[in-house]
């Protein structure tokens, strides 16, 4: 199962038949990790866009979008392997029809809108950048 003194982390949901003795034997860890990391499942955090201190918590989920979203802009995540087919947004439908009747195999799906020169959107404010909502737990309510 895991190494002795080894860490098994449950990653999304799965059932679980777990052994004591096999934990007892080898003094295994067992975690259960949250989907996103911290901030996930917390109003505070998700509806009313408090963030936790970087000191305290150095990957949240907004954290992690932030840095994904930067290496996609900086070209350092390449994507492109993960793509397996592409459709107008015209054609929509073909790709639904395509996840749900599985003729093919896939992994990547994406939607392609006109490719007309637009203007580009402002950029996200950086996790370094002071936020003006509140912290998590401090007692100032967000207007």
């Amino acid at each position: 199962m895991c190494r002795k003194r080894g860490r098994i982390v449950l990653v999304g949901v799965a059932g679980l038949q777990l052994e004591r003795a096999d934990f007892y034997a080898k003094e295994l860890t067992f975690q259960v990790s949250c989907s996103y990391g911290p901030g996930r499942y917390d109003p505070a955090y998700e509806e009313r866009g408090a963030d936790y201190p970087i000191g305290f918590v150095r990957w949240t989920e907004q954290r992690n979008f932030e840095a994904v979203l930067d290496m996609l802009a900086m070209r350092v995540l390449d994507v492109a392997p993960l793509i397996t087919h592409r459709f107008e947004i015209a054609d929509a439908t073909k790709a639904y029809d395509l996840l749900t009747s599985a003729a093919e195999p896939y992994l990547g799906i994406l939607l392609e809108y006109s490719r007309a020169p637009t203007k580009a959107l402002p950029r996200a404010r950086s996790s370094s950048t002071p936020r003006e909502q509140p912290l998590v737990g401090s007692d100032h309510r967000s207007p």
